[in-house]
């Protein structure tokens, strides 16, 4: 059982995340991006990937903002990634350059950011949880 301070920093994560965009952008998020990892990528070698694909993208849209949060899979063996993302790109150009950046590195899911679904507390439901579980804004890995 996890503490109530674990909670609610969670808790103020998720709504820290969820305000952001819409306090910077006067917008919410676009997208919506989960990514699972082939090979196991604990540590820091997560950040050498997720940091080429966010490279890439920054080559077309180069205002991308958001936020990135690692979780262990159900095994406990690997991590994957939770992304909130904010782009002035379309839907089929960010599954593009999703799916051809990570193809080689595991699976890659996409969907458009919905404020109804609480996507941005449903990523920060382990973080603090492990040393694995890390928290990144996006702009630090481009």
């Amino acid at each position: 059982m996890y503490k109530n301070s674990n909670y609610n920093l969670r808790n103020e994560l998720g709504s820290f995340i969820k305000n952001y965009s819409i306090k910077n952008y006067g917008e919410d998020w676009n997208y919506c991006i989960n990514l699972s990892n082939k090979y196991n990528v604990r540590n820091n070698r997560w950040r050498k990937n997720v940091s080429c694909l966010f490279k890439n993208i920054s080559k077309l849209d180069n205002k991308i903002d958001g936020f990135v949060l690692n979780e262990y899979d159900i095994n406990y063996y690997n991590i994957h990634h939770h992304i909130i993302l904010k782009s002035d790109l379309d839907e089929e150009e960010i599954n593009k350059l999703v799916k051809i950046n990570w193809k080689n590195k595991g699976l890659s899911e996409i969907s458009k950011y919905n404020n109804e679904k609480d996507y941005c507390y449903y990523i920060t439901k382990h973080y603090n949880k492990f040393k694995e579980n890390e928290f990144e804004m996006v702009k630090n890995l481009i």
